[in-house]
């Protein structure tokens, strides 16, 4: 890691001022752009170096400008503006003021550590609150713990400023976030194997992606109702099981190959495995599900296998629902669409459905034995599901 210090801002003061003194000398050519380039190769290096400020609770009170709270009395740089090359990470470890006040009226940041790990002398557990933070391009990222958990909390509002930030939440510690996500292009990108646990209506507008461990939401719009996509990669989950009636918006894609805990209602599109790619099956997990009315299923099938939705509870269905199929090779007699153990409520409303992208004479039934909704296909090659 590069890190900026005041000693090689002042040598690249001293080179910018030899290369105009070359200028105005009327050194050769080759001299002048030699030193031009050892000059811009040391402001650029300086420009994109990497500072982390690290919190030690040292001062008398608990805001990010008191000097005094951080190793070597040194506050934090966090610039007003949003384009700023300057990578400041703000890491917060130890024992001291675990309760800490962002005071800056307008400040920007790169990334943020939460680095206490249940060894000797980190096992506190740190509150960040204060004013909006501006992220540009960082991550927010814990500690792994050595044993037990802990639990962070980010009580400050967050706009990030693209698509590349996103929260790392590594084992047996875990993150609640009770501010508000933003940001135009922005998306809620969750990584790590803890949990992270979101509490206030954000109004992120880019993707929900969960890569791994657990997303607990705690409101309806904790996934922002802009959001594009919900993605739930293998063996991670989204909990959804204290919000009742969560509601998976008509402007959404479902897609992935992990877990839905709680009931959901779809006015989107059911899409499993990678989001917007023909020709990869997936299967999505979840409890009980419902199909709103003009709600759509994307159903790719490769070789006899196609995409499915899995449940543990039952299956609701509305009307007007499209089924669009995609296959490569022969597309099977009987397709399995979404299985329920628990049954189906209104299986009437399946005359209703539409299937595009199948062989003519395609409809969507209600197999009891299999308690599966189940797309018949009249000119394919029946072969057996597990």
């Amino acid at each position: 890691m590069t890190t900026m210090t005041t000693a090689n801002m002042t040598e690249g003061m001293k080179i910018m001022g030899m290369i105009s003194r070359c200028v105005q000398v009327g050194f050769p050519s080759l001299l002048r752009l030699g030193i031009v380039w050892v000059g811009l190769a040391c402001i650029c290096n300086t420009a994109l170096a990497q500072i982390e400020f690290i919190w030690d609770g040292g001062g008398a009170d608990y805001n990010w400008a008191t000097s005094a709270n951080w190793q070597g009395d040194v506050a934090p740089t966090l610039p007003s503006t949003t384009t700023v090359a300057l990578r400041n990470t703000l890491t917060f470890s130890g024992m001291a003021t675990t309760t800490n006040n962002n005071t800056v009226s307008s400040g920007s940041a790169y990334g943020m550590k939460l680095e206490n790990d249940n060894s000797a002398g980190k096992t506190a557990e740190f509150r960040v609150q204060g004013n909006k933070l501006f992220f540009r391009g960082g991550i927010i990222e814990n500690a792994a713990t050595v044993s037990g958990t802990l639990t962070d909390t980010i009580a400050l509002n967050l706009e990030f400023g693209g698509s590349n930030q996103k929260f790392l939440i590594n084992e047996g510690h875990n993150l609640v976030f009770s501010g508000i996500l933003s940001g135009t292009g922005s998306r809620l990108w969750k990584d790590g194997l803890g949990i992270m646990t979101v509490m206030a209506t954000n109004t992120y507008g880019g993707r929900t992606v969960i890569d791994g461990g657990t997303l607990v939401v705690t409101v309806q719009r904790g996934i922002s109702n802009t959001s594009t996509y919900l993605t739930i990669a293998e063996g991670a989950t989204c909990d959804v099981s204290n919000v009742e009636g969560f509601v998976i918006t008509a402007n959404k894609e479902f897609s992935g190959f992990g877990t839905l805990v709680g009931n959901a209602t779809l006015y989107g599109t059911l899409s499993p495995g990678t989001a917007n790619t023909v020709g990869s099956v997936g299967k999505l997990r979840g409890d009980s599900f419902t199909f709103a009315t003009n709600s759509s299923n994307k159903v790719d099938c490769v070789a006899g296998v196609a995409d499915e939705l899995e449940l543990t509870g039952s299956v609701t269905v509305d009307t007007q629902v499209t089924v669009a199929v995609t296959y490569t090779g022969e597309l099977p007699a009987r397709v399995k669409l979404v299985t329920a153990p628990m049954g189906i409520v209104n299986p009437g409303n399946l005359q209703t459905w539409t299937v595009t992208g199948a062989k003519p004479v395609s409809m969507v039934i209600w197999d009891e034995k299999a308690k599966a909704i189940t797309l018949l296909n009249h000119q394919g090659t029946l072969i057996s599901f597990k």
